[in-house]
């Protein structure tokens, strides 16, 4: 079935239960998509659909560039295969959307970007520079800076004495940690949205002290001359009661304010029955030591601020159910009222320590995998792979490329599985007398889940026997045989991650450019007229509508 621009364009307009889905890798996505597609690479397709598309008979479009790649057609088929019965494929593609007059737009998690700088403009939320920051620092000034990123990020690259304090941990830690009511507060991230979020999200909890965002966070740092910390390991303490208790009573005027509305265990329950009906996400924005003490059975891990900061990755369809859980509302208010302004109408929050009686797992999640009925796969251990790889076997690895990179099998050729019949011939005309040699072709990835989807795909081209490694390189290091990082051979261009860098540009000129992006966001929005975006005044809160 095809679903022509015009017709999209009033289906994201709608109040209507949708997906949109751009099925090309991440670097092409990057360079030109629609604003509401979420990214969802052919190739990785399974191990991401479960946690983004949760409802099988939810309406979804499909799109990539023009439709004569055939990216889009695959997609059907195989979205098929696995019980989604409500798929549509965008006529013409994102250059037939274009060709209509609608916008497109560069970068990743673009709604989330964008949705800063509409905050930034309508909250006037007060930032400083770098220099300006620099010479608070000079003058021994009173400030504390929290850096509003995953403590990974945090320690690869940080503004000096900043302590990591991520997304909605920020109003939930702030009280402990801010030494007095005099002291400034600066909050920075990579960029500018977790910035300008995250200083936004203090200012609303009424925290008593001067608040500012980081212009430009570490990029503007850098730019200015000024070099990052790297390596460090502080974090903003864990709130003790009475700080916790103050947290929470802010958190409840923001509630007020953006009419977040927590939910009962008995309509949960209601809504968990209704999931085939209407789509649910259920996100706990706690830290992942928290999560993995005890969550909700069919909870994901979902940190608040990063939830704000790249709701594509975690919300895959418009105008679904979503409820926020935390210990004790604070987070998952602070992570709701943002939603709420994003245009994300059915949020409610549940806190876990007022419902002692919820029944919770332990340890990690398992991040489910939607495969086809009665897949068989030929899948063959580390041991005997190294026998066969010996005797001349060669090893295609379909692992993400940084992965690959990282480490992989000796010998083994980068495959995407989206690009499967280019990357054997490729491998075929460049590897010529190897390739015809080869007693057999051993598949494998990150743990090898992959391997075993892309198997049947892999064998149609072969014209040899093909076997899944069962574990991927994670069990073929557990067997004891080594990993590389050398010897990279590439069968495609690896376009499986977002560069946001040109060859030849400078690292300068890169977060140049992308800070100038990042800010035109504002331009393209006031064109395109699609977003849901609202401005919550103060004493005239918008109503929540109810489902």
């Amino acid at each position: 079935m095809k679903i022509s621009p015009k017709e999209l364009h009033a289906l994201l307009l709608s109040e209507t239960e949708h997906t949109l889905v751009d099925v090309r890798e991440i670097d092409p996505f990057s360079q030109n998509h629609l604003l509401f597609a979420i990214p969802l690479p052919l190739g990785r397709l399974e191990l991401l659909i479960a946690d983004l598309i949760p409802r099988k008979s939810v309406p979804i479009v499909i799109c990539d560039e023009t439709n004569a790649e055939g990216l889009a057609e695959r997609a059907a088929r195989r979205l098929h295969e696995l019980g989604f019965n409500d798929v549509a494929i965008l006529d013409g593609g994102i250059t037939a959307w274009r060709e209509a007059g609608f916008e497109t737009y560069s970068g990743v998690n673009v709604p989330s970007k964008a949705f800063g700088e509409f905050i930034e403009h309508e909250e006037a939320t007060p930032s400083l520079s770098a220099e300006e920051v620099q010479n608070l620092m000079a003058d021994g000034s009173d400030i504390l800076i929290l850096d509003s990123r995953p403590f990974s990020e945090f320690n690869w690259a940080s503004i000096p004495t900043g302590l990591c304090c991520s997304g909605a941990e920020l109003v939930y830690r702030a009280f402990s940690t801010v030494p007095s009511p005099e002291t400034k507060v600066i909050v920075n991230c990579a960029g500018r949205t977790r910035s300008i979020i995250g200083a936004q999200s203090l200012i609303n909890a009424g925290l008593p002290n001067k608040v500012y965002a980081l212009r430009n966070g570490i990029m503007g740092w850098r730019l200015s001359g000024y070099e990052p910390a790297t390596g460090a390991k502080g974090w903003a303490p864990t709130p003790e009661k009475v700080d916790q208790l103050a947290a929470h009573n802010a958190a409840v005027q923001v509630a007020e304010r953006f009419n977040v509305q927590p939910i009962s265990l008995q309509a949960l329950s209601q809504w968990q029955q209704e999931r085939d009906d209407k789509s649910l996400f259920v996100l706990d924005v706690r830290t992942i030591d928290e999560f993995e003490v005890g969550h909700l059975a069919d909870a994901v891990h979902a940190p608040g601020g990063q939830v704000i900061q790249a709701t594509d990755e975690y919300i895959g369809v418009r105008n679904a159910r979503i409820v926020l859980v935390d210990n004790d509302g604070t987070r998952a208010t602070m992570t709701a009222s943002w939603l709420l302004q994003m245009g994300h109408s059915h949020v409610r929050t549940l806190a876990m320590e007022d419902n002692p009686e919820l029944t919770t797992v332990v340890g990690p999640r398992h991040k489910p995998i939607v495969r086809p009925e009665n897949l068989e796969v030929a899948t063959i251990d580390p041991r005997s792979a190294k026998a066969l790889v010996d005797d001349g076997a060669l090893i295609l690895d379909m692992s993400l490329s940084p992965k690959y990179r990282e480490g992989h099998i000796p010998g083994a050729w980068f495959v995407l599985r989206s690009q499967i019949k280019a990357s054997v011939t490729s491998i075929a005309q460049n590897a010529t007398s190897e390739f015809e040699r080869a007693p057999a072709l051993i598949l494998t990835s990150e743990e090898g889940s992959l391997a075993k989807l892309g198997l049947s795909e892999l064998s149609t081209l072969a014209g040899k026997p093909v076997h899944a490694l069962e574990g991927g390189n994670t069990a073929w290091q557990n067997a004891g045989f080594q990993l590389t990082n050398s010897e990279q051979k590439y069968s495609v261009d690896p376009i499986d991650i977002w560069r946001n860098k040109d060859k030849g540009e400078t690292v300068e000129d890169a977060m140049r450019a992308y800070l100038d992006w990042e800010v035109d966001l504002m331009v393209q929005l006031g064109r395109d007229g699609s977003t849901r975006f609202q401005h919550f005044p103060k004493s005239h809160p918008l109503q929540n509508p109810s489902l």
